[in-house]
């Protein structure tokens, strides 16, 4: 009985760990894009007062 129960558990917290790394890798790319974004931003704007 108890190892039945712990299975699913341990099931559900692997999909949970699976769902967190996808959700921090997405974040991770949107926030570096943008980073990316704001320097190219600045980049242009320093090249036109120039």
């Amino acid at each position: 009985m108890f190892p039945i129960s712990v299975s699913p558990l341990k099931y559900h917290n692997k999909k949970m760990f699976l769902a967190i790394a996808a959700s921090i890798r997405v974040h991770l790319c949107f926030y570096i894009g943008i980073v990316f974004l704001m320097e190219y931003f600045k980049k242009c704007k320093n090249y036109v007062t120039e």
